[in-house]
């Protein structure tokens, strides 16, 4: 016979044979070990790229309490990463979707796998703003942000106007207080925690002419 057994534990397990004369044996008694299969679980991370860096845990337990002992095998769902390791890194270089393969061997050697579908890997957000090429000393220069983020929204801007003064705010005004020309730098930070690249733009503050004129009595 087979039988299935829904719970781990140690079981008795009996047989008693009779033959056709109605002859019995002797009852025989063995014990039946069934080991806890592991319960296979395990996170799915944001990824920005290009980096692509996916930081798994896993989650895995089994009731016995010694998922301290599992041994693991990490399938990324590229065709390339494998990892024996509980808590791997792992660089992706395309935004996928990717079927992620995570098999638990316990320590008795009962073996469960789990696949989940990883789709949060993002594009890298595309810093971009406009502002004027140049500006007279006594006035501001407006900045107007063009930056965009692939299936998110910026929710951060990190501007510096080269002057040891920054801004953290969208669309800023900036008046400096000499004349010179200014490389103006913006990156930005998207909803899931992607970072842009740095752009940088020059501008030119101009110095105001300075007014003057001679007076002389007439002839």
């Amino acid at each position: 016979p087979t039988h299935n057994y829904a719970t781990a534990g140690t079981y008795t397990v009996t047989l008693v044979v009779e033959t056709s004369s109605g002859c019995r044996s002797v009852v025989l008694s063995r014990p039946v070990i069934v080991n806890a299969l592991p319960a296979v679980n395990f996170n799915l991370p944001n990824v920005c790229l290009p980096v692509g860096a996916a930081q798994f845990t896993d989650l895995s337990t089994i009731a016995d309490g010694s998922q301290a002992l599992f041994t693991h095998a990490w399938d990324f769902g590229d065709g390339v990463g494998v990892s024996t390791l509980a808590n791997p890194l792992y660089n992706y270089s395309g935004v996928g979707p990717y079927n992620v393969r995570l098999t638990i061997t316990s320590k008795d050697g009962c073996i469960k796998d789990s696949v989940k579908q990883l789709t949060t890997i993002y594009a890298r957000p595309t810093a971009q703003f406009l502002a004027p090429a140049e500006v007279c000393l006594s006035d501001s220069a407006q900045f107007s942000d063009q930056s965009t983020a692939p299936a998110s929204s910026v929710t951060e801007w990190f501007w510096d106007f080269a002057d040891a003064t920054t801004a953290n705010v969208q669309n800023p005004k900036k008046r400096w207080a000499a004349a010179g020309t200014y490389q103006v730098k913006l990156y930005i930070k998207s909803a899931i925690g992607c970072i842009s690249d740095t752009i940088t733009k020059s501008i030119v503050v101009n110095q105001l002419p300075t007014s003057d004129f001679n007076t002389s009595s007439p002839a």
